[in-house]
């Protein structure tokens, strides 16, 4: 949901990131979850042609930035590729590290955002509550909706602080 959701905040921005998506457990070349899918169709976000894939070396390999949606997940990364620990991030962890109420209004590109998430994640304590999204996969569609919502909500608030604001 993560990748759908950012690409239909950028789809009208004049940011050049490329996003990309892939999960550590994934079934190759599966639909997305049909919860999902229906929680997505209702934010007007066409998920038509998705088809999952695992993640792999080389994905993580050409990555500048991967947000996961677990710390487990984050761990996994590393575990295939210990050098990519430093940039990889739980997306709920990263919209903190780049929540900086004193950037005195100063907006930041996306290379910028993550030399920030990268100083911050040195300097901070760990929060009081998880910051893992709930897997919502086998549950009911309220899950699903409980955690697009918090997705937007961390996408909206990192895009908040780049050289460019979603409408």
């Amino acid at each position: 949901m993560a990748e759908h959701i950012l690409r239909s905040r950028l789809a009208e921005s004049p940011l050049n990131w490329r996003i990309s998506s892939a999960g550590t457990h994934a079934v190759e070349h599966t639909e997305i979850m049909p919860n999902a899918a229906k929680i997505l169709d209702r934010m007007g976000i066409d998920t038509a042609g998705f088809r999952s894939r695992r993640v792999n070396r080389q994905l993580i390999g050409e990555a500048d930035l991967i947000l996961t949606a677990e710390q487990r997940q984050r761990e996994l990364i590393a575990a295939v590729e210990p050098a990519a620990r430093r940039r990889t991030f739980t997306l709920l962890q990263f919209a903190r590290f780049v929540d900086d109420p004193d950037r005195d209004g100063e907006l930041r590109t996306g290379r910028e955002l993550l030399h920030l998430a990268l100083e911050m994640q040195g300097a901070s304590q760990p929060p009081a509550h998880s910051e893992d999204l709930a897997d919502p996969v086998g549950g009911p569609r309220r899950g699903y909706r409980v955690c697009a919502d918090l997705i937007e909500t961390a996408i909206d608030s990192i895009l908040g602080y780049t050289d460019w604001r979603p409408a």
